[in-house]
């Protein structure tokens, strides 16, 4: 009977020594998810930082289109002050003019009565440039087109332009796409009407 109690002890002592071994793994299986848990946390801090910098932003965002409308209202009235007085503001700071856009041999047919004698393909009209520095962009206010002066066409020099499209009576404010006689990389079509720099007229 000893013998049999020794034994039972044995295998009670031994289930016990399993129990701790369960228990220690369960200690070990909940450090590891303590630590799941502060790394979700850290992670969820970050996501709230980045939340905020995003309304942030978000908000300098509207205040911005908010001011927009005068930004542009502003740059209209530059724009149609030049038109008026011949002078031409600065724009981004480039410089590009010094003086006013002239046009050599002007033609009246041409320059001033474009929805019914223009003649697509044909070169229309020469226009000098005086005091035009290079590398400047600029609107024509007759013809609503965008000229990208590139070095070589400098101050006091002149140049040919074919037109590829015309006005039309029914819409007065179609853009033109135009091109130098013989060096198409110096004009650039404005399909859109907006151009950066100085403004001027030809």
């Amino acid at each position: 009977q000893l013998g049999d109690a020794n034994k039972q002890l044995d295998d009670c002592n031994k289930k016990v020594d399993d129990a701790n071994k369960q228990l220690g793994d369960a200690n070990l299986q909940l450090g590891d998810a303590n630590k799941k848990a502060d790394d979700c946390n850290k992670q969820l801090d970050g996501c709230k930082g980045d939340l905020t910098k995003t309304n942030d932003t978000l908000t300098a965002c509207q205040d911005n289109l908010t001011t927009l409308p005068a930004n542009i209202t502003t740059v209209y009235e530059l724009e149609m002050q030049s038109f008026r007085t011949g002078l031409v503001p600065e724009f981004n700071s480039k410089q590009c003019f010094d003086t006013d856009i002239q046009e050599a041999n002007r033609d009246p047919n041409n320059m001033e009565n474009l929805t019914s004698t223009c003649n697509p393909g044909a070169v229309s009209q020469e226009i000098r440039f005086v005091g035009v520095r290079s590398n400047c962009t600029i609107r024509s206010r007759d013809f609503s087109l965008c000229l990208t002066l590139e070095p070589g066409l400098t101050a006091g020099s002149s140049t040919s332009y074919t037109f590829l499209s015309c006005k039309t009576p029914q819409d007065p404010y179609q853009q033109w796409s135009i091109e130098p006689s013989g060096d198409a990389s110096r004009v650039r079509n404005a399909a859109t009407g907006k151009c950066l720099g100085a403004y001027g007229y030809g």
